[in-house]
């Protein structure tokens, strides 16, 4: 039986510092020897009574993603899991009609390669046939997800479980909660753009200029009146854990149109950029905590 059969990968230096913090122990480099021609390095440690390996990508995307993970293959045959770690944007609601809000965390019950298909004026018209299409979840994965899902469970791994993470990462300032003062979801409709007729020459209810695509929405005067009021009934600290259907895509987000489009089609809640060049690589669940709504108005607070 291999030593190491649980891999955690990460496609950013902050996810990857978050997960090497929780690590119970980190073992010495020569307990394994990686494949003659794997150019990566890895972390080998546990967490509680499981040896896990560690992986930093060394860039996001799905091309960085499947090359990383065959590699990982390469050194670590013997790979029964992997989970993919870090950050993503989301739906702002789930198929319970339930909130999703910042800082909360999301796992894949499914995968959807939303960027693969045939792009037309008015949008991508994704190839949906059974050899399109990313595998389900092996049987095993299946059942682990449900029983996780179960009230008890959940209980239990919110109680136990995340607290305990969390109370240990936010030691540090940078995994400090922002606040929830700081989940702000504008209407859908309400694009991020100069708001002030006659500040910008190329801003209009069609275009946005790219200095305001980079600016905050204090700088672009966002009208305040059109952010929706959400999570009033959460405390700051009290983050959720939820289930469903992940995009992929080598492309960020910062659309609403273009989320919920997805969201209808797909059943998606969650989007990313990583886990379709791993997904077939090795049966995996991806655990990211959300940090934005896939909006014009996206910032780095989360």
């Amino acid at each position: 039986m291999s030593l190491f059969e649980i891999a955690i990968i990460c496609a950013l230096c902050e996810g990857y510092d978050a997960v090497k913090a929780i690590l119970d122990e980190v073992y010495d480099g020569d307990i394994h020897r990686k494949g003659q021609n794997d150019p990566k390095n890895y972390t080998l440690g546990k967490i509680s009574a499981l040896n896990v390996v560690l992986s930093l990508l060394p860039r996001m995307g799905k091309k960085h993603a499947a090359s990383g993970s065959a590699y990982f293959r390469t050194s670590f045959p013997d790979i029964k899991l992997c989970f993919l770690v870090g950050i993503c944007a989301e739906a702002p609601r789930n198929k319970r009609n339930e909130e999703l809000l910042l800082g909360d965390v999301i796992v894949s019950t499914e995968l959807v390669q939303s960027d693969f298909g045939r792009q037309w004026k008015d949008g991508i018209s994704r190839k949906d046939t059974i050899g399109d299409n990313l595998g389900r979840p092996n049987k095993e994965i299946r059942v682990f997800l449900a029983e996780l899902q179960t009230w008890e469970t959940g209980k239990k791994l919110r109680a136990d479980a995340v607290a305990s993470f969390v109370k240990m990462l936010q030691i540090r300032d940078v995994w400090q909660n922002p606040g929830r003062e700081h989940d702000i979801m504008f209407d859908p409709d309400y694009e991020h753009k100069h708001q002030v007729e006659g500040e910008c020459h190329v801003c209009s209810p069609d275009e946005t200029c790219d200095l305001a695509r980079g600016a905050s929405c204090k700088d672009v005067k966002c009208d305040t009146v059109k952010i929706l009021v959400r999570g009033s009934d959460r405390e700051d600290e009290h983050l959720l854990i939820h289930f469903g259907a992940f995009s992929s895509a080598d492309q960020v987000i910062k659309s609403s149109k273009h989320r919920n489009a997805v969201t209808a089609a797909d059943g998606a809640i969650a989007f990313e950029m990583q886990g379709a060049g791993v997904w077939d690589n090795f049966p995996t669940i991806i655990v990211k905590c959300v940090c934005d709504y896939a909006d014009s108005h996206k910032n780095k607070k989360f």
